[in-house]
């Protein structure tokens, strides 16, 4: 239920650093000379800003979620104890756990190809 205002919060936030990033990089390359202009590619610039600015980007949008994931997961795992039996819960418990540690190992396999 409130994790759509953690979502909004995240994004919220990444859009300010992303402007507060951009607008820093806008002043550095004002205060460049005009060798060094012509020197660089504006190419390189826009593909600087653009892969570094998303990678913190992304992150600062799923940052909330730190909080509210186990908060979230506590109220599901009562009510599903008190509404269906404990012994429930600790199955659903188990199947997050073994799809987390799947998607770590997926994750991880991944990045080493």
């Amino acid at each position: 239920m409130f994790s759509g205002n953690y979502f909004f919060q995240g994004f919220y936030y990444s859009i300010n650093m992303r402007k507060a990033i951009v607008m820093a990089m806008y002043n550095k390359v004002s205060r460049l000379s005009l060798k060094s202009l012509s020197e660089t590619n504006s190419g390189k610039l826009i593909t600087l800003i653009s892969s570094d600015i998303f990678a913190v980007e992304r992150n600062m949008q799923f940052a909330p979620l730190i909080i509210s994931a186990p908060i979230t997961n506590v109220v599901a795992y009562v009510i599903i104890g008190v509404t269906s039996g404990w012994i429930y819960t600790l199955i659903v418990f188990a199947m997050t756990v073994v799809m987390v540690a799947v998607q770590f190992a997926l994750t991880i396999k991944t990045r080493a190809m």
